[in-house]
């Protein structure tokens, strides 16, 4: 979440939606970040994994509603779209 605090921080004319999609664009170029996440998701019946995967996804629900600004719905859909990225890309 620090790029994306960092983003927020940082002043811009584009709305909050735009930046935080670019911050997400540019964390696809970590080598294996976005599939170890999905892996993590998908391990979410692990007693260890699984509480660790929620607690992250809470954590970015969150920072979406409460630090970005986004509504629940706008949310939703960047969440939404960045796991189907995450899928796509494999």
């Amino acid at each position: 979440l620090d790029g994306f605090r960092a983003e927020l921080d940082a002043p811009a004319d584009a709305p909050a939606q735009e930046r935080m999609g670019a911050v997400y664009l540019r964390l696809l170029q970590v080598r294996g970040l976005h599939q170890t996440l999905s892996h993590a998701f998908l391990l979410g019946g692990h007693p260890v994994i699984g509480p660790a995967a929620r607690q992250g996804f809470v954590k970015v629900w969150r920072f979406l509603r409460d630090e970005a600004g986004f509504d629940a719905d706008t949310a939703q859909s960047f969440l939404a779209e960045g796991m189907l990225i995450n899928t796509m890309i494999g």
